[in-house]
């Protein structure tokens, strides 16, 4: 049985997570296996660095430990990958899970073992030590972020905004990605501002290409046009023949 807690904030339940039972049993259970300091771990056939939020499990451990299907818990991990909750590294028998944002929940709750017999020289060092890790972390999130020339500020700030008040997170990693991901757009001819604004309309979590309206129209259209075409041209014919046929009775008539 694991010893220590971890913090769970109420925003949470705003989340869509809180809203499906098997989905928040699953998230709840990766905050509780995440690792809460540096440590080594055999992976792949080598050896990693697990940082804390980190750890390495298994989809067939995750069903064992919450009673969820293993092909449930592969499409709840799939999504909080692209909700950006979590990272995976997956090998053939084990996978490694990093909870994304995980100083910025977790970080108070840390807990360094001392002897019980000095506690106010353990509490002293507990909050100068998480003072350091909070302030290490805080620095890396206010790092200056340099956009390239082809991303507008005006549109990164709005986007930055969006994701704030959608609960998304907004972390140096994230923003990272976002760049990324604007960069691999714009290398594809894409207008970046659209993307964003199409981003933001849409309340998506992703970055896609601007959708573009087909320019011969849709398939109903189309046939619409076709069909519509056809009995026009096709009433002008029988419109014309009729009228070569009134002609000789208008001759007599005249006569």
């Amino acid at each position: 049985m694991g010893e220590g807690y971890i913090y769970l904030h109420r925003e949470i339940l705003d989340h869509w997570v809180y809203k499906e039972p098997e989905a928040f049993k699953i998230w709840v259970t990766l905050l509780l296996l995440a690792s809460h300091k540096e440590k080594s771990a055999p992976f792949s056939g080598g050896v990693i660095e697990l940082k804390p939020g980190m750890f390495i499990t298994s989809r067939p451990s995750l069903a064992r430990r919450s009673g969820v299907h293993e092909s449930k818990i592969n499409r709840l991990l799939k999504r909080f990958e692209i909700e950006q909750q979590i990272e995976q590294r997956i090998s053939n028998q084990c996978r490694v899970i990093s909870v994304v944002n995980w100083p910025e929940y977790q970080w108070p709750g840390q807990q360094i073992e001392h002897p019980m017999n000095n506690q106010r020289t353990t509490n002293e060092h507990n909050q100068k030590g998480n003072k350091g890790i909070n302030t290490k972390e805080e620095n890396k999130i206010k790092e200056k972020i340099t956009l390239p020339d082809f991303i507008p500020q005006e549109s990164w700030d709005d986007y930055r905004d969006f994701r704030k008040s959608t609960r998304k997170g907004w972390t140096h990693l994230i923003q990272t990605k976002t760049i990324n991901r604007l960069t691999e757009l714009f290398n594809q001819g894409e207008d970046i501002k659209a993307v964003i604004n199409q981003t933001i309309i849409g309340g998506w979590s992703r970055l896609f290409p601007v959708k573009k309206d087909n320019p011969k129209g849709s398939i109903l259209n189309r046939k619409w046009k076709e069909t519509h075409g056809r009995t026009t041209a096709q009433g002008t014919s029988a419109g014309t023949e009729g009228v070569r046929n009134q002609l000789p009775i208008l001759d007599q008539q005249t006569r």
